[in-house]
């Protein structure tokens, strides 16, 4: 399906249950309600990771000749703000304590999850997946 027309859907369809499953966190009093918490965030982050990917690789694909530059800058990007929350977090536990610095990390990771679905890759647009692959494959010529 991600492949098809529904790669979009399904991204913010997870990617809200993700959000909705981060609010129950800090609540995990048990081991039983962690793995249940757990087992669902695992098959939720599947279901936006694939259909992210596949954006992302195809907008790389789309800059012949900075496609590593692109997919390199991305990753950056994505570790310096993994980084900072990281180090603002710690920095929070140590002032207010770790309970409430995870819970503060579980609400930023609850808009993170959010802002996933505001995406704009191409290749998620259920109308543009055919114009997109014709472009990249070149109709063979009969003579």
């Amino acid at each position: 399906h991600i492949d098809m027309n529904s790669g979009r859907q399904i991204l913010r369809i997870t990617a809200a249950a993700n959000a909705i499953l981060t609010i129950f966190r800090p609540f995990v009093g048990n081991a039983g309600s962690a793995l249940a918490v757990n087992v669902a965030n695992e098959a939720v982050t599947v279901g936006y990771r694939m259909p992210y990917m596949k954006g992302m690789y195809a907008a790389a694909d789309d800059l012949p000749g900075l496609r590593i530059v692109y997919l390199v800058s991305m990753e950056v990007i994505g570790n310096i703000a993994k980084g900072t929350v990281w180090f603002m977090l710690a920095i929070l536990a140590m002032g207010i304590g770790p309970r409430t610095a995870m819970t503060v990390g579980f609400a930023i990771a609850m808009v993170a999850s959010l802002v996933v679905m505001t995406e704009t890759f191409k290749a998620l647009k259920p109308r543009d997946i055919i114009k997109h692959h014709e472009q990249k494959i070149p109709a063979p010529s009969l003579g």
